[in-house]
């Protein structure tokens, strides 16, 4: 791991190097180029760092993502099966409620007291 961050930190040095004598050559004023030069070195780290917090991340997730205890096929689908039977049982009560109420309600209007 710290082979690959010396890689990407001597990397973005060569190109922020390279970057940096393009700008002194190519700029007339030297307080210019020492903010340009500046400038592109702090990018650059900024970029590594951000760079490496996003691989750790990624890294965290997948050994995270190992440590999970995934459910077997037939748990599955034992689970399915229960919550559709749940789900098609209790809609049939909410469905025989309703009738009801919709009786009574309108034995109640039909009254006229």
């Amino acid at each position: 791991m710290k082979n690959k961050k010396k890689k990407n930190i001597n990397f973005t040095l060569i190109i922020t190097l390279m970057l940096s004598i393009f700008i002194y050559f190519y700029t007339n004023k030297n307080i210019i180029r020492i903010i340009l030069i500046l400038l592109m070195i702090l990018i650059n780290f900024n970029h590594v760092i951000h760079f490496t917090k996003i691989l750790n991340f990624i890294k965290k997730t997948i050994i995270e993502t190992k440590k999970i205890i995934w459910a077997n096929p037939k748990e599955t689908l034992y689970t399915t099966l229960i919550i559709t039977c749940i789900t098609i049982i209790s809609s049939l009560l909410l469905w025989i409620l309703d009738h009801i109420l919709l009786y009574l309600i309108s034995f109640f209007i039909n009254l006229r007291l």
